[in-house]
C-alpha cells in the first residue's frame, strides 16, 4: 500500500509519464517522382547532336535511368519518341549523344528521369540539323557540233534540303562557277539526271563544263569535263542521178556528193515518196558513207505509180538534199510460170499465166467449151433449163458470145466435179490453194492484210480508176468505179468481175461488180466453197453455196 502511494506521488511531482512499452517517433515522407532539367543542345552537326540534362531532386528514391528522349513532334516521351537514349542511373548532371539524326529537321528533346513512382520528363528544347551542300555529277559532252552541245549531270544527294536550281555552266577557262562563266543553263530543280543544252559556242575551241545544284547551304558542283567543238562546218553538197532500170516494183537511182562541207559525210542515200518534198521521214535508202557517187536500188515499188525522190547527205552540219526527180513504175504483167508462159486449152483458146509465190495460176478465166478429154460440155442459155439443171452445164453472160474472150465463160460446179474441165497439168484449185494464195502474199508483202488483198488481186481495168492511163476504161472487161477499193493488179492475176448465174431461178447477176471464182472442194452435199471479190471491198471472201450456180473458174498448179 505504501508502496503505491509512493509511486502516485512522485508522478504527480515531477509532472511525466513513464512509458514502459515503448517510445513514439515522427513518421518519414512518402517518395515522388524525381525532378530533371533538360540540357541546351550543343555540337550540332547534319546527323548528331549533344543534350542531356541534370536530376536535381531524386524525389527520395533512387533514380535507376536517365537520359533524352527526341521526336519530330513536340512532346515526346517514353511511350512516343524517335530517339532515346540511357545515360546511367542516380542524381547529378549526365551528357547525351543523340545520333542517326537526319539532316536539316527540326527535332523536340526532353530529358527524363526513372524512379520507383514513374518517369519525370525535364523542359522541352527544339533544334534542326544542319544541311550540307547537294552532291551533282557532271555528264560527258556529246553531240559536239560547231556552234553547240549536250551535256546535263545528275543531282546524286540533295544535301538534306531542296535543291532549288540546277543546270551547268560553261566557260573557256578552268573552273567555271554560276557567278564567272561564258555560258550557263537552268535546268529544273530537285534531284536526278538532267540534260542541258550548250549554244552560242565557237567552233575549234575548248570549253569547260561543271554542273552545279543550289540549296540553301549553297551551289556545290560537279567534275570539271572539257570538250572542243568542231570546225565551221556547212551541209553536203549532193547532186541527185536520173532514175534507170525502172520496172513495176524496182529501179535504180543514187546521187553524187560533191563537197563534203568541212566535215566528214556520216550516211548518204535517196529518199523518196509518192508526194513531192520528200524527206528523212519518207522512204530512205541508205547506201556506204562518204563523198563521190553512188547508187541506190530501189524494192518493194508499186506498179503504175509516180514516185518523187531525191539524194540526200549528212554531216556534223546537218542534212541537204540533191534536186527532187519524178519517175513512174511500169504496170505489172506478172512473172510468168516457168516452162508454161501460156497454155492452149483443147478449143485452141491460148491463157497467159502468172507464178504467185509457189503457184501457177491462168490470169484469165477460163472459156473452154469441151473437156479435156474432147467431151463437149452441155451449153445451158436459157433460165428454165439452167433452173432445172442437175447435171454439168456452162453458159457465157447472158449467154452473149462477146463476153466470152472478156470474161470468160460461167460453169456450173458440176462441171468443175469433172476434174476435166482445166488442160492436162492444170485443175481447179482446191479450197486450201486459195487460203494459200491469200497467205503468201500477206505474210510476204507488209501493206497487204486480209482487208485489201482483193485490191492487189483485182484488174486494174475501172472506170474513172485513180492509176489513169490504160487502167481508166469503161470498155468491157472493167471494174464500176470506186475511189477506195480499186484494183492495182499488183501480181497479174488480173481478177475480172464476170458475175454469176442463179442456180435456181436462172438469172445473171454481177456484171462489173463482182468476181466469183469456184474451188474444187465440196463444203456438203449441195453447196462448194468458191471466192467473192467485190468493186467495193478489198477482200477476197471465203464463201459457200450451192454447187447449181455459175461462176467463173481460174485454172491452177503447183509451180
Amino acid at each position: 500500500m505504501k508502496t503505491k502511494i509512493l509511486l502516485s506521488s512522485i508522478i504527480a511531482a515531477f509532472g511525466f509519464v513513464l512509458v514502459f512499452n515503448g517510445c513514439k517517433k515522427e513518421e518519414e515522407p512518402l517518395p515522388e517522382a524525381p525532378t530533371v532539367t533538360t540540357a541546351a543542345i550543343t555540337d550540332i552537326t547534319p546527323f548528331a547532336a549533344k543534350s542531356g540534362g541534370e536530376v536535381t531532386d531524386d524525389g527520395g528514391a533512387e533514380v535507376t535511368q536517365r537520359g533524352v528522349v527526341w521526336g519530330l513532334e513536340q512532346n515526346p516521351d517514353m511511350n512516343d519518341y524517335l530517339g532515346k537514349t540511357s545515360d546511367g542511373a542516380g542524381s547529378g548532371a549526365f551528357e547525351s549523344l543523340l545520333a542517326e539524326l537526319e539532316r536539316g529537321i527540326t527535332y523536340y528533346v526532353r530529358a527524363y528521369a526513372v524512379n520507383s513512382e514513374g518517369v519525370a520528363y525535364g523542359n522541352e528544347r527544339s533544334f534542326a540539323t544542319l544541311a550540307e551542300l547537294a552532291t551533282v555529277s557532271t555528264a560527258e559532252a556529246g553531240e559536239i557540233t560547231h556552234e553547240s552541245a549536250v551535256s546535263g549531270g545528275k543531282v546524286v544527294d540533295d544535301g538534306g534540303t531542296e535543291v532549288t536550281g540546277r543546270g551547268v555552266v560553261w566557260s573557256r577557262q578552268t573552273h567555271p562557277s554560276t557567278e564567272e562563266n561564258d555560258g550557263m543553263t537552268e535546268d529544273g530543280e530537285g534531284p536526278g539526271s538532267f540534260t542541258s543544252v550548250l549554244d552560242g559556242l565557237k567552233p575549234e575551241t575548248t570549253y569547260y563544263v561543271r554542273a552545279f545544284a543550289v540549296n540553301s547551304e549553297g551551289t556545290a558542283y560537279g567534275d570539271q569535263v572539257s570538250f572542243v567543238t568542231l570546225a565551221d562546218v556547212k551541209p553536203p553538197t549532193v547532186l541527185t542521178n536520173p532514175v534507170t532500170n525502172i520496172t513495176h516494183n524496182s529501179a535504180i537511182a543514187g546521187g553524187n556528193v560533191t563537197e563534203s562541207g568541212g566535215a566528214s559525210v556520216s550516211e548518204r542515200g535517196v529518199v523518196y515518196a509518192t508526194s513531192a518534198g520528200p524527206a528523212l521521214d519518207d522512204h530512205v535508202v541508205t547506201v556506204r558513207r562518204g563523198t563521190g557517187t553512188f547508187i541506190a536500188p530501189l524494192t518493194g515499188l508499186q506498179p503504175q505509180t509516180s514516185y518523187y525522190l531525191r539524194a540526200y547527205a549528212t554531216n556534223a552540219a546537218g542534212t541537204s538534199y540533191g534536186e527532187e526527180v519524178v519517175f513512174t513504175t511500169e504496170k505489172f504483167t506478172g512473172e510468168p510460170c516457168p516452162g508454161a508462159p501460156t497454155v492452149t486449152d483443147i478449143d485452141g483458146n491460148v491463157y497467159q499465166t502468172v507464178l504467185i509465190g509457189n503457184q501457177c495460176w491462168f490470169k484469165e478465166n477460163l472459156r473452154t467449151t469441151h473437156y479435156s478429154d474432147g467431151t463437149p460440155i452441155p451449153h445451158v442459155p436459157e433460165d428454165d433449163a439452167w433452173a432445172e439443171l442437175t447435171g454439168d452445164g456452162y453458159t457465157w453472160y447472158q449467154d452473149r458470145t462477146d463476153y466470152a474472150n472478156a470474161y470468160g465463160a460461167i460453169y456450173n460446179w458440176h462441171a468443175v466435179n469433172t476434174t476435166l474441165l482445166c488442160p492436162p497439168g492444170w485443175r481447179v484449185p482446191a479450197d486450201d490453194d486459195w487460203l494459200e494464195l491469200a497467205d503468201y502474199l500477206i505474210s510476204h508483202y507488209g501493206e497487204i492484210d486480209e482487208n485489201n488483198v482483193g485490191n492487189k488481186l483485182k484488174s486494174c481495168r475501172q472506170s474513172g480508176s485513180p492509176l489513169g492511163n490504160d487502167c481508166d476504161t469503161s470498155e468491157h472487161p472493167f471494174w464500176q468505179a470506186h475511189d477506195l477499193h480499186y484494183g492495182t493488179d499488183d501480181f497479174g492475176f488480173s481478177a475480172l468481175p464476170a458475175g454469176s448465174r442463179n442456180g435456181f431461178l436462172g438469172y445473171f447477176y454481177g456484171l462489173e461488180i463482182i468476181a466469183y471464182f469456184w474451188s474444187a472442194t465440196s463444203y456438203s452435199q449441195e453447196e462448194a466453197y468458191y471466192r467473192r471479190i467485190y468493186n467495193d471491198s478489198g477482200a477476197l471472201h471465203r464463201m459457200t453455196y450451192f454447187k447449181e450456180n455459175g461462176y467463173s473458174v481460174r485454172c491452177f498448179r503447183p509451180k
